[in-house]
């Protein structure tokens, strides 16, 4: 009857609580769309794995709001939700050619960008439309936009790791991250009459602007991927969906490079071999698993967690040289195998495992 009971407040727990949390969860993940939204995927991913038959309902409520205490570990700001909310449904807000803080680039007082053009190039308007090719227009415009936006972190100038800025933000700041950069560059570009699209990638922002016969040129692109969105300030136009997003978030060179390079040196050898079995021990304690929780099972999940953790590093090592764009994914496939593995009591001797699930069976029955 107890059992019965407690199964049923779980299962309230979960429509009440876990569905809304999880539901919101899953609405973030798909609208943030970038590398969020692959950290909270893979979260997702490794969250259903640990989910099983027994005792569904406790494990889905935990899982749900654990999922959202990591979602708002991330972004832990609730005061900017609603503006972010607005801004990643409908990003073509964020581009503004018509706000007055874009609007007043166009002058010739200090600090704006006739005054910098003639100052750093000695171009007046004159010569900047009647000498200079479009391409050359528009490296101006771009070089004058990073002068005007200093580059900081997100940490620094908003306080999270994630925020989308608008033109007008940025400008009255001076400051922000390429995101910041690239929404001004694109507005201001769009003011000025050119056609002119912001682009975003994994890990960076950048600006596709159009030259008068259709052919387009980057601007601070820094050898970045190609558009997973871009945007203008009348449309959005997705380049890839929210899988394939993902999986260039997974491989982006910027990522698996520094991966790659770090399994390769004999000293991360040294340092990960003790550390692994840490891993392994915070996850043995961490993870509910099947049967009565005896110090034996927590020392063998530990070893052999720790063992299976360093087997798949060694794999990891050797395909990297192969396909180094594999590496990150690997990494997370083995920790999600580790997580299963332990809370399947997979390292356990099948018979233990048996004796033990017969001992929680019949003291449930009492």
């Amino acid at each position: 009857m107890t059992i019965g009971k407690n199964m049923l407040l779980w299962k309230k727990l979960f429509l009440s609580i876990g569905i809304p949390l999880l539901a919101f969860y899953i609405f973030m993940t798909v609208i943030y769309f970038g590398f969020l939204s692959t950290v909270w995927f893979i979260a997702l991913i490794v969250g259903l794995c640990c989910l099983r038959k027994n005792r569904i309902w406790r494990r889905a409520t935990k899982m749900s709001v654990a999922l959202f205490i990591f979602m708002f570990l991330l972004i832990w700001n609730p005061l900017y939700w609603p503006a972010q909310i607005s801004r990643h449904l409908d990003t073509s807000q964020i581009i503004t050619p018509n706000a007055t803080a874009v609007q007043n680039l166009n002058s010739t007082t200090p600090g704006n960008f006739w005054d910098y053009l003639n100052g750093t190039y000695g171009v007046n308007a004159s010569q900047f439309y009647t000498n200079s090719t479009e391409v050359q227009q528009f490296h101006y415009i771009e070089e004058f936009v990073l002068d005007k936006i200093e580059f900081k972190y997100l940490l620094e100038t908003y306080g999270v790791i994630d925020y989308v800025a608008t033109p007008t933000e940025a400008i009255v700041r001076g400051k922000g991250d390429c995101q910041s950069r690239t929404v001004v560059m694109t507005s201001f570009l769009i003011y000025m009459g050119y056609d002119a699209w912001a682009v975003e990638t994994p890990f960076h922002w950048y600006t596709r602007a159009y030259l008068s016969n259709g052919s387009y040129i980057y601007l601070y692109r820094n050898n970045r991927t190609e558009p997973i969105v871009r945007m203008n300030h009348e449309q959005v136009v997705f380049e890839m969906n929210l899988f394939e997003s993902s999986l260039l978030v997974l491989t982006h060179h910027r990522i698996t490079d520094p991966l790659n390079s770090l399994f390769s040196q004999p000293t991360f050898w040294m340092v990960i071999l003790p550390i692994s079995f840490g891993i392994s021990f915070l996850l043995v304690l961490l993870i509910k698993t099947s049967g009565v929780t005896t110090k034996k099972k927590k020392i063998s999940n530990t070893l052999f967690g720790g063992t299976f953790l360093n087997l798949s590093f060694l794999l990891l090592l050797a395909l990297s040289t192969i396909v180094p764009s594999l590496s990150l994914i690997i990494l997370i496939i083995s920790i999600i195998l580790t997580v299963q593995l332990i809370s399947h009591n997979f390292f356990m001797a099948p018979e233990v495992v048996d004796l033990e699930r017969r001992e929680e069976k019949n003291t449930d029955l009492k």
